[in-house]
C-alpha cells in the first residue's frame, strides 16, 4: 500500500542531509510512495542546486518558505527556483497533516 512521506529540510547547505533525503526519495519512488519536501531556514539556499531537480525526477513535490527566501535575498522569480512551489508555514502544516510519516532534518 502506497503512503505519503513528508520531509522538512532546515539544515545548512554544508550538511549531508540532502543526500539522505535523496536516498529516501529514491526508496519511496521504488515503493510507490508519494513524497512532499518543504525547505525553510538556511536550506532555501539549496534551491539553486541541481540535486533538487533530481528530487523532482523521483516524483517528489518540492516547496519552500517564501519568507525565508526573501530574508536571504533569493529572487523568487529566479529560474533556479523553477519546479519548486512557493509556500508558507500554513503549507507546511498541510503537508504534516496529509502525511503518513513526517521527517525533519534540522
Amino acid at each position: 500500500m502506497a503512503g505519503k512521506l513528508g520531509i522538512l529540510l532546515m539544515s545548512k547547505p554544508e550538511s549531508p542531509d540532502l543526500e539522505t533525503v535523496l536516498g529516501l526519495c529514491r526508496a519511496a519512488s521504488i515503493s510507490g510512495d508519494e513524497v512532499e519536501i518543504f525547505l525553510m531556514a538556511d536550506s532555501v539556499y539549496r534551491l539553486k542546486e541541481r540535486d533538487l531537480a533530481e528530487l523532482a525526477g523521483h516524483g517528489a513535490k518540492v516547496s519552500y518558505c517564501s519568507l525565508n527566501t526573501l530574508e536571504r535575498e533569493l529572487d523568487p522569480e529566479s529560474p533556479d527556483l523553477a519546479g519548486c512551489d512557493e509556500g508558507s508555514q500554513f503549507d507546511l502544516a498541510l503537508i504534516v497533516e496529509s502525511c503518513d510519516r513526517f521527517l525533519a532534518f534540522t
